[in-house]
């Protein structure tokens, strides 16, 4: 490859994602949707006691702040545990294949050892 003065860098696969980022977007909608709809009462409650809109909404924010946390540091650290299975089973996989294609040479170098 060849870094000129006209090098630039790219960025791909946005189209990939784009897919997959919409339904987590709707997703994360959906249970949002819930939640405002079974804290109905609360939310009322709320009302009575005089929070207005703006902190019922800084609520909600928050709560939304905590799941997206959760889950972007659950999602890696599931993708990390993933990944070290994964290579320890390509690993197991491996090894496992070495042995049973070495078995058909050993017993052909048995049978010529002269008893």
């Amino acid at each position: 490859y060849y870094v000129g003065s006209g090098y630039r860098t790219s960025v791909g696969g946005l189209s990939r994602m784009l897919v997959p980022l919409v339904l987590a977007g709707l997703l994360i909608l959906n249970t949002m949707l819930g939640t405002v709809y079974e804290r109905k009462a609360e939310i009322g409650i709320y009302n009575a006691i005089g929070l207005n809109p703006t902190h019922i909404f800084i609520f909600f924010l928050a709560e939304a702040f905590v799941y997206g946390v959760i889950g972007s540091v659950g999602g890696y650290l599931i993708k990390a545990e993933g990944y070290r299975f994964l290579f320890l089973l390509g690993a197991g996989l491996s090894a496992a294949g070495v042995a049973v294609f070495t078995l058909y040479a050993v017993r052909r170098a048995r049978r010529l050892v002269i008893r």
